[in-house]
């Protein structure tokens, strides 16, 4: 992995070129506090992200966000780029400071400084074009926490919110009235909470906390003075970053009111993400990605499928790549035959039918089928024949030629039944088996078969065929006379 880093604006943007051989799937965790820009191998489109904001300042500072979800990178403006990603980590408010990132400046009341200031806020965003220009849009943030309110000699800073909660009043004296915490951050913002009040001059109105802006969370309200006179109201969330904290004060007379604590700053979830609330003050962004395969789907011949033998089957396949990227990125897609060709049905079995999808970074996606091709026609007996249709049973040479013709090669079962009282019920029977061929067929029909001369009389002969694949014929019968 090679690094680039440059300054602007006093923030530190490292860069982060990735080698083909992380093509595979990688997770990378960021968790130094600044702004990485990321480069990845051409040909992932999403990644998965789980960002955390940074905590508030102070004992009572609120806990930044927990965001996570998928997220698509790729842009129809660079479809053949490499996606290129700007990752921002959240710093944790101190006393005093906001945390990198947006985190909301902590009210301070000249010395010493006791309000916390807000968490910074944790995102990813990926380049795109608005308005024809290169520009990167947010994908996922994750708000920090606001910063806790400073605390009085008689009294408790107000909390700050976790990251999309309002921030708490601070504690006041009965003369008094508390500085208000400032509001939970909203998509544009939100306001600061109030500062404190009094009917004793000495202890005037300290400021009101800021209101949240689109980043950054608001600052925490001034006391009156730099004496410490009145205290300050909590900073507004921001649209990422949390509010600062309040400042506290104290009067001459040593009552005193508690800075409210600073709003939690609003989070950004991608569809299908979640969001939960940090327990571990320690922010970060981690992302996972891959290459994504192709895709090919085959829809004829249908897996696990019996065709008839010789049916006219066209073969169906399509390739296509992965979610939110071109068409034109897959540069072959083939099969076994080319989709809407015949399939092979001539020959009985079991086939195997591939279809590949290859995009234009050689990877490639298979997906294999087995079919069955089976005879399922029934062979037919048609022109069955018994010339002459008398059998005497004195002459060794008498015998009757029978004859019939196969719709394809079969064993035929011969079957002779004697009939009694004219009512086609059958004796005993005699059979056995005679290879059939395509077309015209025949054997000797004689009064013995066996070792066994049939008596005279009436008898019925009965003609089954069946083919290689077991498909049986109806039965075919004739009748023919013994005479002694």
């Amino acid at each position: 992995m090679r690094h680039r880093c440059a300054r602007l604006a006093s923030i530190v943007i490292c860069a982060t070129a990735l080698a083909a051989s992380a093509a595979e799937g990688e997770t990378l965790t960021y968790t130094t506090p600044g702004t990485t820009e990321v480069t990845l191998p051409t040909g992932v489109a999403r990644v998965h992200v789980v960002a955390v904001g940074g905590r508030g300042g102070g004992a009572l500072g609120g806990f930044g966000a927990v965001v996570s979800g998928d997220v698509s990178i790729v842009s129809p403006d660079f479809p053949e780029t490499s996606p290129r990603l700007l990752i921002e980590v959240a710093g944790n408010g101190g006393i005093g400071i906001g945390g990198v990132n947006h985190g909301g400046e902590a009210g301070a009341p000249g010395f010493p400084i006791l309000a916390g200031g807000g968490g910074g806020s944790s995102a990813l965003f990926s380049l795109t074009q608005i308005n024809g220009a290169p520009a990167y849009l947010a994908k996922i943030e994750a708000g920090g926490g606001g910063g806790a309110g400073a605390p009085s000699l008689f009294g408790a800073g107000g909390a700050g919110g976790s990251a999309g909660a309002a921030g708490s009043a601070g504690t006041s004296t009965p003369d008094l009235t508390a500085a208000g915490g400032g509001e939970a951050g909203a998509r544009r913002g939100s306001g600061g909470g109030v500062g404190s009040n009094s009917s004793d001059i000495e202890c005037e109105g300290g400021e009101a906390g800021e209101d949240g802006a689109l980043s950054d969370g608001g600052a925490g309200g001034l006391s009156a003075d730099a004496s410490g006179h009145g205290d300050g109201g909590g900073g507004g969330g921001g649209r990422r970053g949390g509010g600062g904290g309040g400042a506290g004060a104290f009067c001459s007379d040593d009552s005193g009111t508690s800075g409210g604590g600073g709003g939690g700053g609003s989070s950004a979830v991608p569809i299908g993400g979640s969001l939960a609330i940090d327990t571990t003050g320690q922010p970060y962004v981690q992302i996972t990605y891959e290459l994504e395969e192709p895709t090919v789907t085959i829809t004829a011949p249908a897996i696990g499928t019996t065709y008839e033998q010789s049916r006219s089957i066209q073969a169906s396949y399509a390739c296509a790549p992965p979610a939110a990227l071109p068409q034109d990125r897959i540069a072959s897609c083939m099969g076994t035959t080319a989709s809407g060709a015949l399939i092979d049905t001539r020959r009985l079995g079991y086939h195997v039918f591939s279809a590949t999808a290859t995009d234009v970074y050689g990877l490639t996606t298979t997906q294999t089928i087995n079919y069955l091709v089976a005879d399922l026609t029934r062979p037919q007996i048609r022109r069955l024949r018994i010339e002459p249709r008398t059998i005497g049973t004195t002459d060794a040479h008498d015998y009757a030629m029978v004859r019939f013709r196969l719709s394809e090669p079969a064993r035929v079962r011969v079957a002779v039944h004697r009939v009694r009282g004219g009512k086609g019920h059958a004796a005993r029977a005699r059979a056995w088996i005679v290879r059939g061929r395509a077309g015209l067929n025949s054997f000797r029909l004689r009064a013995r078969i066996g070792r066994r001369t049939l008596r005279p009389g009436a008898y019925r002969l009965t003609l089954v065929a069946t083919d290689p694949s077991g498909n049986r014929s109806k039965p075919v019968e004739r009748r023919f006379t013994i005479v002694g």
